[in-house]
């Protein structure tokens, strides 16, 4: 017994201190911030499951706990994304998940054994359940202040310290306190004001206002009001139950995308553009319908169809398209696109098994939570940091397990759960260790003052997600920060030929890799050569890099027809060096590749208006007239006035 509740609670633990692994100090792998939270969460799940293992012989209740709608939806969604990875184009990022959420199977699988353990400790170890929530809140309370000092300049003090960097992820953990304060309050325990005051707290320090939203609704939910609820709306509980939380997932997808006066703020049009990146791609097949494209894949579609959805590449309006987008901000479109038709509906019972699995008495506060966690996933996303402060929070709206008796059978099926969910969840902790410790290696070597001396022995891991995005990060944050250090910070030339590698070997990659995002950071490394800077003196335009750019983009536009972007910076370059000539050999694969890309009209066009012929001069004029009728501004800089008089 004593060994249960010691994995169980110190699972837990590590779930809830799990943020504070975000902070730099702790920085891990190439997503310093996310990796290191990753990890720990599936660690944490881990020795969750160890202790549900361990004390199967004396838990009659687990195989009830493993059927509950707390759990089993979670369990299901884990072990069909399983399936539907297998069918995914990156079956190893469908199964891992984003590196900068790790939302997937190992998540779901991750959720139900901190429901079940925090659920164990509830009703076996309540002094012990108790201090984990205080920890709990006193994290949420510490990350918001230190995040809040960040960006608040009336606070009289500065902490230095960062968890992530927006502050908003903390609206579900605080979001999660208020149904443990009601639980807390029903089992007379006097520190229940306590504890839904640190979570109305953490919602306000969240600035999560859609999680604001959410407290509101749990607050009228818990009005006491006396309602006659009709028989028939009895009878029809949990279809009405699934219906609500459908509708309050779903209604602020429909309005983003389909009433433009909703568009009132920029964070507001941004979500409607990530939403237009993969929902053209949500059942596009009777296969996708089925099994969706797998987690993880958002970020590659957004590299491969960000043109797509009609915004300019150029004029710098839509900001996001510089930053780290990994998600579409709405948990139903996400599931939908992730997992299909059957991972969009255990998505949605999943929330609505919350108000269906309650206990009989917590039925108001469930209902509430379960609509406010809906409408915070329809714009928001969670991290795994929230997972333990979740279980937490259904746990707290549980029915006491006590009073559940499982056959043997029962019991020896749970047993092979609990095993098998501890197994994963450690396997996967040690892949993602290994890997984050491999890639760090890199990220070392590529600093200003790197912790590695003998770079030249260091190689570029495998990725286990298939994808090749921590290289492609890695490559992109050193040029990055290249361009923005000063020249006493100048990469040393062992470095520089560090990087130079990382290049090559990139390129190298792309040719089997199939992934859209590490040719477009190739092509851009690559193309800075031919801008020189005084702070990468190093890296200069040779025919090497020249056949290499080429061959990117190539390999670029073969994936992501629509991303001439790039391409077009290579094209400009060209008239630059006045090499647009006969012997250019990208603009006639283009054509190949996409004859009417405005993009394509107007470099050919620029071409014949250049020639003597008058007859290929009118020629070029009119594709020029073609290309800016057919958008190339979002493509292509443009200067106004050129555009004005060839819009006519």
């Amino acid at each position: 017994m004593m060994a249960t509740i010691l994995l169980s609670a110190t699972g837990l633990l590590i779930g809830l201190l799990s943020v504070l692994l975000s902070d730099k100090h702790f920085a891990l792998g190439v997503w310093q911030q996310s990796e290191p939270v990753i990890i720990a969460t599936h660690f944490g799940a881990s020795l969750c499951w160890a202790g549900l293992a361990v004390g199967w012989r004396r838990e009659p209740s687990l195989a009830s706990m493993l059927r509950s709608p707390l759990v089993l939806p979670a369990l299901a969604l884990a072990v069909w994304s399983a399936l539907a990875a297998s069918l995914a184009e990156f079956p190893g990022l469908a199964l891992l998940g984003a590196p900068q959420s790790g939302e997937g199977p190992l998540w779901y699988l991750d959720l139900a054994a901190f429901v079940m353990a925090a659920w164990r400790l509830r009703d076996e170890n309540t002094r012990i359940h108790d201090v984990l929530v205080l920890i709990g809140g006193l994290v949420i309370l510490g990350v918001g202040v230190c995040n809040l000092s960040r960006t608040v300049t009336w606070l009289p003090f500065r902490t230095g310290i960062g968890f992530f960097g927006f502050a908003e992820f903390l609206g579900y953990s605080a979001l999660a306190l208020l149904p443990v304060a009601w639980n807390a309050r029903e089992r007379g325990n006097r520190f229940w004001s306590v504890i839904a005051a640190v979570g109305i707290l953490g919602v306000l320090m969240s600035r999560n206002r859609t999680a604001m939203a959410g407290f509101v609704v749990i607050a009228v939910f818990l009005m006491p009001l006396r309602l006659t609820i009709p028989a028939w709306l009895i009878r029809y509980r949990m279809a009405l139950v699934i219906a609500v939380i459908s509708i309050v997932s779903l209604a602020p997808y429909v309005l983003l995308n389909h009433v433009t006066w909703f568009h009132g703020t920029f964070s507001l049009w941004s979500r409607s553009i990530l939403h237009s990146v993969i929902a053209p791609h949500v059942f596009d097949s009777l296969k996708t319908a089925f099994f969706g494209h797998g987690w993880g894949h958002f970020t590659e579609y957004l590299a491969r169809h960000v043109a797509d959805t009609g915004i300019s590449l150029v004029d710098g309006k839509w900001k996001d398209l510089y930053r780290d987008e990994f998600h579409s901000h709405n948990a139903a479109l996400e599931a939908a696109f992730a997992t299909g038709l059957p991972g969009l509906t255990l998505a949605i019972i999943l929330r609505a098994g919350i108000a269906l699995g309650a206990a009989p008495q917590a039925g108001r506060m469930a209902f509430g939570f379960a609509l406010a966690l809906a409408l915070t996933d329809a714009t928001w996303f969670m991290l795994p940091l929230s997972l333990a402060p979740l279980g937490f929070a259904l746990a707290a709206l549980a029915p006491v397990r006590t009073e559940w008796r499982n056959t043997a059978a029962g019991r020896q099926g749970s047993l092979m759960v609990a095993v098998g969910g501890g197994a994963v969840t450690l396997a996967a902790t040690l892949v993602l260790f290994n890997n984050a410790v491999m890639t760090g290696r890199l990220e070392a070597c590529l600093s200003p003052q790197p912790a590695i001396v003998d770079c030249g022995h260091v190689q570029v891991p495998t990725d286990p997600r298939g994808q090749n995005f921590d290289l492609a990060v890695s490559i992109s944050n050193s040029l990055t920060a290249s361009q923005r250090r000063s020249t006493t910070l100048e990469l040393s030339p062992e470095h520089a030929e560090f990087l130079s590698r990382l290049i090559r070997e990139g390129a190298e990659r792309t040719k089997s890799n199939g992934s859209a995002l590490l040719p477009i950071v190739i092509a851009n490394a690559v193309g800075q050569s031919a801008f020189p800077s005084p702070t990468i003196p190093w890296l200069s335009m040779t025919p090497e890099l020249d056949a290499m750019w080429r061959e990117e983009i190539i390999r670029l536009i073969e994936i992501a027809p629509n991303r001439m972007d790039i391409a077009a910076i290579y094209l400009n370059w060209l008239i630059a060096e006045g090499r647009d000539g006969p012997d250019d050999t990208l603009l006639p694969k283009l054509e190949q590749l996409q004859p009417s890309h405005p993009v394509v009209l107007w470099f050919r066009g620029v071409r014949l208006i250049a020639d003597p012929s008058s007859a290929h001069q009118a020629n070029g004029l009119n594709m020029l007239h073609r290309a800016i009728a057919l958008g190339a501004g979002r493509f292509v800089p443009i200067a106004d006035d050129v555009t004005k008089s060839l819009a006519h």
